[in-house]
């Protein structure tokens, strides 16, 4: 292996970490399909548009994602966190909370 393929190696290691070990409580609220705290947003981005999750809705998280997804496909980004830093999810970061062992269903099939 030379250094560019171990440097590649290393930054995709890094790039898949959050998929991997989330620190986000998103995977959490998805599987309790649990409703979004306040000061939080939950925002999924398909193309040129966006639908946002109200925070004081009492909609369950998974409920809302299943909904969106049999509605426009899967989204490109995903927004969530405290509203002033949220944090944004490549497809490719969080596709695997969608059909995370232990759901009853897959979200990603719906």
């Amino acid at each position: 292996m030379d250094f560019m393929e171990g440097l590649m190696e290393h930054r995709r290691s890094i790039r898949l970490e959050p998929t991997l070990n989330p620190k986000s409580l998103l995977p959490r609220l998805m599987r309790e399909d649990a409703p979004l705290q306040s000061g939080n947003t939950l925002v999924m981005m398909f193309g040129p548009h966006q639908c946002e999750l109200p925070p004081n809705s009492r909609q369950g998280v998974r409920t809302w994602i299943q909904a969106q997804i049999s509605e426009h496909g899967l989204p490109s980004l995903v927004r969530f966190g405290r509203r002033d830093r949220p944090s944004v999810y490549r497809r490719d970061e969080f596709v695997l909370w969608l059909t995370a062992e232990g759901q009853e269903a897959s979200i990603a099939s719906s």
